[in-house]
Formats: C-alpha cells, structure tokens, sequence
C-alpha cells in the first residue's frame, strides 16, 4: 500500500511542468542597424551603422519575458548649399542670396517588448517578441548666409510612437548568463512627410539575477 502511495505521488509530481528560475535580468548589446528613410516624394535613402543597446527586464520563468530598453542611434550628418531670391522691400529689388547648410539628424528610442522563449531544448532556445517604440528625432542645423555674414541655428524635436517585431535564439552559457542573437524590425512612424524604418542585427548577453 505505501509502495503504490509513494509511486503515485512520484508520477503526480514528475506530471507537473518544471519551470526555470525567474528573475530580473539585464541585457547589454551591440547591434548593426540600418535606417531607412522613404518620403511621400517617392525619394528613398538608407544608412547603416553600429548601435549600442541596453535592455532590463523580468524573466517570469514559464517562457515569457518582458524588457524595458534603450538605443543610442549615431546621428546623421548632412550638407547643402544653393541660392534663393530674397526682396528688399525699402530698395524694392530682388536679390540672390547665396546659402550653406551643415546640420544632424539624431535619434533614440524607448521601448517596452514581449517575449517568448520555446523551449526547443535546454541549451538553445529561438524566440519570438512584439516591440512597442516611443521614438524621438532631433534636427540641428547651421545655416550660413556668406554674402552678407550672418549665421542662424535652428533646433526641433519630434516624437512618435513605433511597433516593432523581434526574432532570434538564446543560447544557455550557464545558469545565469545566456548568449543573444537576434534580428529586430522597428518602424518609426510617420515624421511629416517622411516613413523611418529600422532593420537591425543584435548580439549581446542576457544576465540574469
């Protein structure tokens, strides 16, 4: 009789899902990204580089994840020059005005994602996430007039709201630190006239506490 206790308690207990440890963790990464740019004007431009990540978030144990990041993206650097017709009213005449423009587009981004892990064994496991981005852009730029010796700086902000898309696999190093490497899609929104989108390719370690 206690034979067939101690088995069914064995059974019951071997029946119920183990789940791995859950935690706070923290993620550290580098990522490859490139930002394209598409405006209503039919002109398309796209530049890559290299962007730090950091990410905190809660590891529930049952396979879901959730994580609060930051990314620092490098600033675009740009360059114009032209004329334009400026009237002087008390001359009543029109002249041409010669112009320079060097300036920089920066950006960062917020964001709050949803991961889930399957558990395709006990060292590697891919997963799959939804990304929701608060996004900001800020344009700087130094306007010189040549002819006439002056100089005007201009500054403005934008803010947005993105959704994105996260894949890749998670490779188990130990119990606490867990190898990244992922692809991320996050688009921006709409700027005025303009659509951003970002590809990105990551890699970094998962630490968790």
């Amino acid at each position: 009789m206690k034979t067939r206790i101690l088995l069914t308690v064995f059974f019951l207990a071997s029946a119920v899902p183990v789940y791995a440890e859950s935690g706070i963790y923290l993620q550290p990464e580098v990522a490859f990204s490139r930002i394209k740019i598409e405006s209503d004007k039919n002109l398309e431009y796209s530049k890559d580089s290299f962007s730090p990540r950091i990410t905190a978030g809660y590891d529930f144990g049952n396979n879901f994840r959730i994580g609060v990041d930051y990314t620092h993206y490098r600033p675009l650097n740009f360059s114009d020059s032209g004329t334009f017709n400026y009237r002087i009213k008390k001359l009543k005449t029109t002249i041409k005005l010669k112009y320079q423009d060097e300036g920089k587009v920066g950006f960062k981004s917020f964001g709050i994602s949803t991961i889930y892990d399957f558990p395709a064994s006990e060292r590697v496991k891919p997963y799959l996430g939804v990304r929701v981005g608060f996004n900001r852009i800020e344009v700087d730029v130094k306007k010189t007039f040549p002819q006439v010796g002056r100089t005007k700086f201009f500054h403005k902000e934008k803010d947005g709201v993105g959704a994105g898309v996260l894949a890749g696999v998670g490779f188990k190093i130990n119990e606490k630190i867990t190898l990244d490497a992922g692809y991320r899609y996050n688009y921006w929104g709409k700027f005025q006239d303009v659509k951003l989108h970002r590809n990105e390719f990551a890699t970094g370690l998962r630490i968790k506490f």
